[in-house]
C-alpha cells in the first residue's frame, strides 16, 4: 500500500463585502419585506372594500389613479403644470356643496395615503391636489395653498392645504405658515409658476 499525501488548501474569501455594504444590504432587505407586508395588507383591505362597499372602493381606486398621475407628472415637469392637470376646474354647480360629502372625501384620501405604499404616501400637496379635484366635482370651490415656516431646529419646512372662502378647509389644525404660493393663482402669483417645482 502506497502512502498518500494530504494537502491542505486555504480558501481565501472572494469579494468580501465591507461592513458598510452589509449594513446597506440588510437595510434594503428589511425595506423590501416591509413593502411586501404593506402590499399584502393593502390587497386584503382593498378586497374587503370591494365586497363591503363597492362604491367607496371604486372611489379609492380612482383617487389612487390620480395620485399616480400627479406623482409622475410632477416628477418630470413643473408642479403647477401637474396641479393644473390633476386638481380639476372650478365647480360648475356650487349649490350642491355638502359638508358631509366633503368630510367623506377627505377621509377617503387620508385613508388611501396612510397606506404609505409605492406612490401612495402621506404627502400634503398630493392630498390637496387630488382632494380639490373631487371637491370641485361636488360643488366646492377651493384653492391649494403652499406655505413655509421655521421649525424649532431652525429648518425651513413646508406644507400645502386647501382653502375655501379664505379659510383653511378640511385641516385638523389651522396651518401656521407664511403663504408662498396658491393654485389657482392670481396675476400677482403668475411669475412663481415658472420657478415652482415639486422639490
Amino acid at each position: 500500500m502506497t502512502g498518500t499525501r494530504v494537502e491542505t488548501w486555504k480558501v481565501q474569501p472572494h469579494n468580501r463585502r465591507s461592513p458598510e455594504d452589509q449594513i446597506e444590504s440588510s437595510r434594503m432587505l428589511k425595506n423590501t419585506f416591509a413593502q411586501l407586508g404593506k402590499a399584502g395588507k393593502f390587497g386584503i383591505y382593498a378586497g374587503r372594500k370591494f365586497v363591503s362597499s363597492p362604491g367607496e372602493a371604486f372611489l379609492l381606486c380612482r383617487m389612487a389613479w390620480w395620485i399616480g398621475v400627479l406623482s409622475a407628472t410632477a416628477k418630470w415637469g413643473p408642479l403647477p403644470k401637474a396641479l393644473k392637470l390633476v386638481s380639476g376646474d372650478a365647480p360648475r354647480i356650487p349649490e350642491l356643496a355638502d359638508d358631509t360629502i366633503a368630510n367623506r372625501l377627505a377621509g377617503s384620501i387620508d385613508l388611501l395615503l396612510s397606506t404609505d405604499f409605492l406612490f401612495l404616501k402621506p404627502i400634503c400637496w398630493k392630498r390637496a391636489a387630488v382632494l380639490r379635484r373631487y371637491l370641485s366635482k361636488n360643488g366646492f370651490a377651493t384653492r391649494i395653498i403652499f406655505g413655509v415656516r421655521h421649525d424649532t431646529d431652525g429648518k425651513v419646512i413646508g406644507h400645502a392645504w386647501l382653502e375655501s372662502n379664505g379659510q383653511p378647509f378640511l385641516e385638523k389644525s389651522p396651518p401656521d405658515y407664511v403663504v408662498t404660493y396658491s393654485f389657482p393663482c392670481d396675476e400677482q402669483g403668475t411669475p412663481k409658476l415658472a420657478i415652482l417645482t415639486s422639490e
